[in-house]
């Protein structure tokens, strides 16, 4: 048996690779005409766009500001995380109020300009599990409940 030949160039044997790329891209924040507010999402994290930051609720409500001292010092759109549990409202309290048909937004009309998402856990609380692995539990208004399979 013959022995392998090296390749009598040793640049063929190179691999060119293109140049290295960072996988998140700060964007300068949109400015939109009125007022000169931002928006909320200035950046972008492998293809996606990514928040500047996310305001916690408790109960639909800043933790540490009130809505209207909030939107002084940080001007333009938010982003708020709402534990499920906290908008799991009884129909009849929703139905009552004045914009009923704007469902909680009409309830919590500080969130109407504002970008708003669920989260599952309530990043406030101690996250164990509660059956180990075996169960999945949610936030409910009443606390976290297991999910049965």
């Amino acid at each position: 048996m013959e022995e392998a030949q090296p390749p009598a160039d040793a640049a063929e044997a190179k691999v060119v690779l293109p140049p290295a790329k960072s996988i998140f891209e700060l964007r300068t924040p949109a400015v939109a005409a009125e007022g000169g507010r931002s928006k909320t999402r200035i950046g972008e994290l492998l293809g996606l766009q990514t928040p500047t930051f996310v305001v916690l609720t408790s109960r639909c409500m800043p933790l540490h500001l009130r809505s209207q001292a909030l939107e002084a010092q940080v001007p333009g759109q938010l982003l708020f995380e709402i534990p499920i549990g906290d908008v799991i409202l009884r129909h009849d309290a929703v139905s009552q109020c004045g914009a009923a048909s704007e469902g909680c937004r009409g309830f919590w009309p500080h969130l109407k300009p504002h970008l708003t998402y669920c989260s599952f856990r309530n990043p406030r609380l101690n996250p164990s599990v509660h059956g180990g692995d075996s169960v999945c539990s949610v936030e409910t208004s009443g606390g976290r409940r297991k999910v049965a399979p």
